[in-house]
């Protein structure tokens, strides 16, 4: 008859991003030892801002390396680790839920019993914890002042600005792309150049780009040009 109680998160001051230990005790209520082999299963899920539960973060089973048999009336300490998400996805409240003897489906591999019969539905237990959110870098594109109109084939020297409005700097390096868009929707983006940067760029600091191109020959029509910053998502904002 197993039992799962003392749900929690090891560390305190979680992030999101951190990597993070779940625990949980295991008692073995029934009369005999329960054998090894078994798995528990581990639901992590973010509550919406009204306190309902939201998204799942984590959804797994977790085996135990167990050499001996949980003990009638022994317990056991259990731990999982695992990463928050990075953002808003891994900050707020969050519900722990631990089922012994439970794969993901929630079938278990053991016969439980006990005097009043709720041995299989009594090995669920839960807690709950909370992430803050870490301070990134918010990359902004600004001030791009173009043509009011072009000849296709024709060459341009672009010049923008580029801010770091976040609360962390922006370390590392990122792509920067400049397009041109159909402003009919018609056919797909072109990208007339791809650019490397290298930060640091400091919080409320920002930088003075240009780049030349050139309008692909034989195209007409009505375009926009946009730059478009850490295209490959190098930095987490």
């Amino acid at each position: 008859d197993l039992q799962v109680s003392q749900v929690g998160l090891l560390e305190t001051g979680a992030q999101d991003g951190d990597a993070v230990t779940v625990v949980w005790t295991e008692t073995n209520q029934g009369a005999v030892a329960a054998p090894t082999g078994y798995q528990d299963r581990v639901t992590i899920r973010q509550r919406n801002a009204d306190g309902s539960l939201g998204a799942v973060v984590l959804d797994t089973a977790v085996a135990f390396a167990d050499s001996q048999p949980l003990a009638a009336g022994a317990s056991r300490q259990r731990q999982f680790r695992f990463q928050l998400p990075t953002g808003s996805a891994g900050s707020g409240q969050f519900e722990i839920q631990v089922q012994a003897d439970s794969n993901t489906q929630g079938a278990g591999s053991l016969f439980e019993t006990n005097a009043v019969g709720d041995a299989e539905t009594n090995n669920r237990a839960s807690g709950n914890f909370s992430a803050s959110l870490h301070v990134y870098p918010d990359l902004q594109v600004g001030e791009l002042i173009v043509p009011a109109s072009l000849r296709a084939g024709d060459s341009l020297t672009l010049r923008w600005r580029l801010d770091n409005i976040g609360q962390a700097d922006a370390l590392g390096d990122w792509v920067d792309r400049i397009l041109l868009i159909p402003e009919d929707g018609q056919g797909g983006d072109l990208t007339l150049s791809t650019l490397r940067r290298q930060g640091p760029l400091a919080v409320g600091q920002g930088s003075d780009c240009e780049a030349t191109v050139r309008i692909p020959p034989r195209l007409a029509g009505r375009w926009r040009i946009a730059v478009q910053t850490d295209v490959n998502r190098s930095l987490n904002e």
